[in-house]
């Protein structure tokens, strides 16, 4: 059909870029044009289909976000308890609430105000994702422990290994690492130590033999709760 064409119009005569620039923007048209050729005497060119991003590696990203307590807990739901079949992770970071006390993700905003009016309904889907054989879901996480989390994330991630490890102050025995602040690091011999506050410091660095044995004692009980935790 040449209706409407001049003299001295140009014309397209092959769409392999046009094809390959939609296939780059929606992955889903690539299963239409791949293979496809512009004309008769463009065979031989091929139309590459656009690889889509991996759903993985953007789930893993959009969690790492969250503070360690709260990506255990979404790790754990995995799925929105509104858009049921949206994994927590890809729509961005997911969003924590509080439903009747328990800790509920989903994977945005939209799903917010449903989430909780339906709330017996929400915490029976988090329920059912977190535990097909309909185990109690994990207790609520209090504000100190969220505060304790914000507080140990300011550690690298080799002291803080350390320092969840041993829990508890050397000198404050019923004080929790990052009840206080950010725990204050020094090093006793060959050993790193954790302290509450910069109040205890004098008193750990006294007697260092002491420290080093109540560290070793910490470290021991650790140890000796993480089966228990595993069997519960």
């Amino acid at each position: 059909m040449v209706k409407g064409l001049s003299a001295g119009d140009r014309i397209v005569s092959s769409g392999s870029f046009l094809i390959d620039a939609e296939t780059r923007l929606n992955p889903a048209a690539g299963s239409i044009y791949f293979g496809g050729s512009g004309g008769k005497n463009d065979s031989n060119v091929a139309v590459r289909p656009t690889t889509p991003d991996d759903p993985d590696a953007k789930i893993k990203e959009a969690l790492a976000k969250l503070p360690a307590v709260d990506r255990a807990l979404a790790d754990s739901q995995r799925f929105c308890p509104v858009l049921t079949s949206s994994r927590l992770g890809s729509m961005g970071t997911p969003i924590k609430l509080t439903v009747k006390g328990q800790t509920v993700f989903v994977c945005c905003a939209g799903c917010r105000d449903e989430a909780i009016q339906e709330a017996d309904r929400t915490l029976q889907r988090v329920k059912e994702k977190r535990s097909p054989k309909g185990a109690p879901m994990p207790p609520a996480e209090s504000k100190e422990d969220q505060k304790i989390a914000t507080e140990l994330a300011k550690l690298s991630p080799a002291d803080r290994a350390l320092a969840e490890q041993q829990r508890l102050c050397i000198v404050i025995k019923d004080s929790r690492l990052g009840s206080m602040g950010k725990p204050v690091k020094f090093k006793v011999g060959n050993e790193t130590v954790f302290l509450c506050c910069e109040g205890c410091e004098d008193s750990a660095k006294e007697n260092p033999a002491a420290t080093l044995a109540r560290l070793k004692e910490l470290r021991a009980q650790s140890k000796s709760s993480a089966p228990q935790d595993k069997q519960k």
